[in-house]
């Protein structure tokens, strides 16, 4: 009976040993997701429409530089940063594009960064915002898997109507993702390999749901009667 209640004790151990390093495991592949997530969210400069499912990937911009002492060099114009007087008005900016994605089939969420060069004009209609952006001269820097094991990866893009009311994008008006101010994403990591799949151990689990602001799509709301060489609208 002692070696019986010694062996359980032991088997118990080992069991609880291993969900609790999985469970790290888990831990570590959230955190890193999402400090990464948070540090690209808050430094954007502009969200883009997401390849492939629009609520399990996401696009952003970033500046490539934080010194915008290059930019007018960049875009010789006289009148910059503020709109032409006459015709269009075209700028372009170094950016880095961040994306992250989602494969369901593998449970892993992918990051890439790619250096590109962000082309901004505005149009016949709207003369004097900036909306109509373009990526040019791509080029893939980085590509990692951040997270593994992942049974959810959601986000919801959410901006502001012009009464300053908090919606998701999808009931803006076109260009929907480029209003994006903030995300609502949800995520849930699961370990269920091995003996865990069979249903008669605790499964590993790490499950989380945030909101991450841009700090300049937020300033920008915020801050509607002020200025910057970065705004979308250039009028003066």
């Amino acid at each position: 009976m002692i070696l019986g209640a010694v062996y359980s004790l032991l088997t118990r151990s080992v069991a609880l040993t291993d969900e609790t390093t999985r469970s790290l495991e888990l831990q570590t592949g959230a955190r890193n997701l999402l400090e990464n997530l948070v540090e690209d969210v808050n430094s954007a400069h502009v969200f883009m429409e997401p390849p492939g499912s629009t609520t399990a990937s996401v696009a952003i911009l970033k500046y490539l530089s934080p010194d915008a002492k290059d930019r007018p060099k960049l875009n010789p114009r006289p009148t910059f940063p503020f709109a032409e007087t006459e015709g269009q008005t075209a700028d372009v900016l170094p950016v880095l594009r961040t994306t992250y994605t989602f494969d369901e089939a593998k449970k892993e969420v992918t990051r890439v960064v790619e250096k590109a060069t962000l082309s901004s004009a505005d149009e016949e209609t709207s003369r004097g915002f900036l909306t109509k952006l373009e990526l040019k001269d791509t080029s893939k820097v980085y590509e990692k898997v951040v997270a593994t094991s992942v049974a959810q990866f959601s986000v919801t893009h959410c901006g502001y109507t012009t009464s300053g009311e908090p919606v998701p994008v999808e009931e803006l008006s076109e260009p929907k993702y480029q209003k994006t101010s903030f995300l609502l994403v949800r995520f849930k990591t699961v370990f269920d390999e091995g003996l865990y799949s069979t249903g008669t151990r605790r499964t590993p689990t790490v499950e989380l749901a945030t909101k991450i602001w841009s700090y300049k799509r937020l300033s920008d709301q915020v801050y509607r009667e002020y200025f910057s060489s970065a705004d979308e609208d250039a009028r003066y």
